[in-house]
């Protein structure tokens, strides 16, 4: 987060084939606030019930990561 004043305000999940579609939207608050980035975490349960064992990957804001499911998901 670039400061903290700054608050993830929704967080949108798509899939299309094999990736993953994150988008995390954020909201500051107006006025004033001290530029401080500060790391956070976010856990974001992706939807992987029904699908196939395989390699997915996984798009946030247009970071992209993979990861395998080893088993089928049904």
């Amino acid at each position: 987060m670039p400061d903290p004043c700054t608050e993830i305000s929704e967080v949108l999940q798509e899939r299309e084939g094999d990736t993953f579609f994150i988008t995390i939207k954020t909201y500051r608050s107006p006025g004033f606030c001290i530029q401080v980035l500060a790391p956070f975490e976010e856990i974001i349960p992706l939807e992987v019930y029904g699908l196939p064992a395989g390699t997915y990957t996984v798009d946030v804001n247009g970071v992209q990561a993979t990861f395998d499911l080893e088993v089928d998901n049904i």
